[in-house]
């Protein structure tokens, strides 16, 4: 009795220390996919070992066989009733791959009754593909009813918007409306894209949605947007690594060495110095008596932000145009080979697959068995 119980304590002990690190590495625009892959199996074997043989883990037997089998409405009424942040890999993993499509009219007579139903949704690749209607997004266009974000993203990027429909988001007093209109302009390659991104960049003071329209910017690669993201980065230091991995232009690295050179900003720049370059920099000291050289007591180290212009400038004298994880790739396709996964690897493929596989690819950071169904998909798609 007392050695079972001494097994569950170390299960609980490993699944907490490795939720933490699972979450501190997903929180990466770019991961390696091997990494990502084991730590999964880890979390997932902890759980279903504590679902079985611990009465007071949050989860049992029977609802995780509900999440991988049960009806969409007992696995929404479950996510209701559990209140654990780990339920949302169980989710990706047990129904994030299930098949919706043939239940389409069902889902969307029951979204329209239950709008928060799309938050379970979204994490569901085959509902991307479901259109959810002209009739559903004039409903959200024309009304003041407070839209789950989810419901936003499903209704206005898995199909193309008539003009009409594209303008009203476009201009809606709902930012996320708006945001989901830039996305589907992505999604179909509409020209005006940038000067529309521009408009609503102008528009809001919201750090967290100019993150978003940040990382739209950094997709389309002009230059334009480098001193934008530079002067935002500077204000708001703890987004520069969801951010800066966008940037991911050589050109575009002579303001991620200018963010190194500032200790507000030279941890989180080093963040997003390591998504891209996969480069690590030794650590100076970061302030000194000018004219003795003696360190000062208030000095700290900070990442070299001269061995990052040095690495720079090698970069350049090698023709290197882009790079991210240190893979230095430009065609789209090629991603699929290079072992790696997150938001921004499925942000780069969104525009080569079918407009719904890409909106799923733009917005859902995926688990791992997620991704390998997404991958295999689009490697038979381009044979």
């Amino acid at each position: 009795m007392f050695l079972a119980a001494t097994k569950l304590a170390v299960h609980r002990q490993q699944l907490k220390s490795l939720w933490r690190h699972y979450q501190k590495f997903n929180a990466r625009q770019v991961v390696e996919t091997g990494r990502l892959h084991a730590l999964e199996k880890q979390l997932l074997n902890h759980v279903y070992t504590l679902a079985a043989t611990d009465e007071e883990h949050w989860i049992n037997r029977s609802q995780l066989d509900c999440i991988a089998h049960g009806s969409i409405d007992d696995v929404f009424k479950l996510t209701q009733e559990i209140d654990s942040p780990q339920l949302l890999l169980l989710i990706n993993h047990l129904f994030g791959t299930r098949a919706l499509e043939d239940q389409a009219s069902e889902i969307i007579t029951a979204i329209n009754r239950e709008p928060a139903l799309a938050e379970l949704l979204i994490h569901n690749l085959s509902a991307w593909r479901i259109d959810f209607g002209d009739a559903l997004r004039q409903r959200i266009l024309s009304t003041d009813e407070n839209w789950p974000t989810s419901l936003i993203y499903l209704a206005f990027s898995t199909a193309n918007l008539s003009r009409h429909q594209l303008m009203a988001a476009l201009e809606h007093s709902n930012p996320e409306i708006a945001y989901t209109a830039l996305v589907n302009m992505w999604l179909c390659n509409t020209e005006q894209l940038s000067e529309h991104l521009v408009k609503r960049f102008a528009m809001t003071d919201d750090a967290v949605l100019k993150a978003k329209l940040l990382q739209l910017a950094g997709l389309l690669d002009e230059p334009k947007w480098d001193e934008p993201c530079l002067l935002y980065c500077q204000h708001n230091p703890s987004y520069i690594a969801e951010v800066f991995p966008y940037f991911s232009h050589t050109r575009s690295l002579q303001n991620l060495v200018k963010l190194l050179e500032v200790p507000s900003t030279a941890r989180p720049a080093y963040g997003a110095w390591k998504q891209i370059t996969d480069l690590e920099l030794p650590e100076e000291f970061a302030i000194s008596d000018a004219k003795t050289g003696v360190k000062s007591q208030k000095s700290q180290k900070l990442p070299s932000f001269k061995q990052a212009e040095y690495e720079r400038q090698a970069l350049i004298t090698a023709n290197t145009q882009h790079q991210l994880a240190g893979r230095k790739v430009s065609e789209p396709k090629a991603w699929l080979q290079q072992g790696l996964a997150g938001l921004a690897i499925q942000r780069k493929l969104s525009k080569i697959s079918s407009h719904a596989l890409g909106a799923a690819l733009f917005y859902m950071p995926m688990a791992y068995l997620q991704w390998q169904s997404v991958k295999q998909e689009l490697n038979n798609a381009s044979e």
